[in-house]
């Protein structure tokens, strides 16, 4: 039926439509908060499920290896002339003592390996980031570092092994990239994991063990390349952008 000329419409049935068409929007919403809620709950509890005490060993491993690379340095770099004056290869005892300094932090580890201080399935998502910087360094010094400067051989066999200070690619900007690589894999699995004795284990490599490493090898590189390492160690920083922080 027509509205008579000059009044107005009867709207009352668009404001009801209206308002069942917002009610209905609030419900489907709900709904859908409702099983968002759900999806993250089983996310979670599958997770927890998978990351169970076998599976948080690798993280937990992965953390004990990366503590004990700087115990196998701290018996190469103080006394390096000894064991360059020791006949045959030194790594017959060198090796045995980083395992044995393995076993030693694993069994010291043990009653905490399983202990997290979260468990956030999403937390892995910096984690990544971390490991894949960690990755991308190795990656970019492998060529201009090698592998025998990776295990110490240019150090501990100078006589047959040629004597050059890496000074290109990463070594441009920063005095140790391969210790910022080691210390960001140690800290993705961390970040990730949420293992408390990592996080431990993460804070005292990167404010003990780690810098006494650097110290002691930088020792003897100066003794070994004299006047040249000290021109290098005036020109890079330890840390990326370390003068622009410190200017």
């Amino acid at each position: 039926m027509l509205a008579p000329e000059g009044s107005w419409p009867d709207l009352s049935c668009f404001a009801t439509l209206t308002r069942a068409l917002a009610l209905s929007l609030v419900l489907v919403l709900i709904l859908i908060l409702a099983n968002c809620q759900l999806l993250i709950a089983n996310c979670c509890f599958i997770y927890n499920r998978l990351m169970g005490e076998k599976l948080l060993l690798v993280p937990w491993f992965a953390g004990i290896l990366y503590s004990s690379i700087p115990l196998f340095w701290f018996v190469i770099h103080p006394v390096a002339q000894r064991w360059r004056a020791m006949p045959g290869s030194p790594y017959r005892f060198l090796l045995p003592f980083w395992a044995g300094a393995i076993g030693i932090l694993a069994s010291a580890t043990w009653p905490w390996h399983s202990i997290r201080i979260y468990s956030i399935p999403w937390m892995w998502l910096p984690a990544v980031l971390f490991v894949v910087l960690g990755i991308s360094i190795y990656r970019r010094i492998g060529p201009e570092f090698g592998s025998k400067n990776f295990v110490g051989q240019i150090e501990l066999r100078p006589e047959i092994q040629d004597q050059v200070l890496v000074t290109s690619g990463l070594h441009t900007r920063m005095r140790h990239p391969i210790y910022f690589a080691h210390l960001f894999m140690f800290a993705g699995w961390t970040i990730g994991s949420g293992l408390l004795i990592n996080y431990l284990l993460l804070a005292i490599s990167a404010f003990v063990t780690f810098p006494l490493m650097i110290w002691m090898e930088e020792r003897e590189l100066e003794k070994r390349f004299g006047q040249t390492f000290r021109d290098y160690k005036a020109r890079v920083p330890l840390i990326p952008f370390q003068r622009r922080f410190t200017a």
